[in-house]
């Protein structure tokens, strides 16, 4: 699969194969559970049994760091009783529940789990690339160069007062250079409240689009100039037609808890 082909592509089983076999590192195992989790919600309206729903909800606190495992193994047991009855979208919540995060993509499994058809296809197709974002052109953010407290800029070994054991090695945080990587200049306290709140105050796992907006306002005075961050922030994504062209076009659906773009700026993987 070619950066033009994921930009448009409507079949997440080939997205999900392109992450697998390329290794870019950007499909972590918590990425991949809330993007499943994002899939769930997308047909909440059939998972009208309370353990289905009760599975999606653990799963999606367990990506966090929120439930713990035994929670998550708790809720995958209650829900089997649904999934094993043969009911098709209580076999995904069951499965978004696994501990094991690789049953999402094995045989190229969480797309076909809606239907036989592929009319979620494309909705699937775009939660990823909400998610992932462009594997292709992963964007990350730059880190500003800060004093080091240790030798203070210096960049020597540190006085004989302050020697350890290790006293014949230059300062270990900056590698006697003088300085190390700091926070990205553009996360100002502003910035990170307004993130936080971004993330974390939802409906269903949906993020606020009037919330993100105000947070790309607010990246964007203090000093955020990528472009790519900002459109997407803002509600629109990038696109491609087969003659090579690129551009941008307004999402068709919302933002989903793992959105790449609020996970750069809070530093999650």
């Amino acid at each position: 699969m070619t950066e033009s082909e994921w930009l448009v592509s409507a079949d997440p089983s080939a997205m999900l194969e392109q992450l697998r076999i390329s290794r870019l590192g950007v499909a972590s195992d918590r990425k991949l559970r809330l993007f499943a989790v994002a899939c769930c919600r997308m047909i909440w309206h059939l998972l009208t049994d309370p353990r289905s729903q009760r599975a999606v909800e653990v799963a999606s606190l367990y990506a966090d760091g929120l439930a713990t495992l035994q929670e998550l193994m708790t809720a995958h047991d209650r829900a089997s009783s649904v999934a094993l009855n043969g009911w098709f979208e209580g076999e995904l919540a069951w499965k978004v529940s696994a501990e094991n995060v690789e049953v999402l993509t094995q045989n190229s499994g969480l797309p076909r789990w809606f239907s036989v058809s592929t009319k979620y296809a494309s909705q699937q197709a775009a939660i990823l690339r909400d998610i992932i974002g462009n594997p292709f052109r992963p964007v990350t953010l730059p880190r500003k160069s800060v004093r080091c407290k240790q030798c203070k800029g210096k960049g020597e070994f540190l006085s004989r007062a302050d020697r350890g054991p290790e006293h014949m090695l230059l300062c270990p945080p900056c590698k006697g250079v003088g300085f190390i990587q700091g926070d990205c200049p553009w996360l100002t306290p502003t910035v990170r409240a307004l993130a936080e709140a971004s993330y974390w105050e939802t409906s269903q796992g949906v993020l606020s689009d009037d919330r993100l907006a105000v947070l790309a306002d607010a990246i964007e005075e203090a000093g955020c100039d990528n472009h790519e961050l900002l459109q997407h922030l803002r509600g629109w994504e990038r696109w491609s037609e087969t003659t090579g062209w690129t551009g941008w076009r307004r999402r068709t659906l919302p933002h989903f808890r793992g959105c790449w773009a609020l996970d750069a700026i809070l530093g999650k993987g």
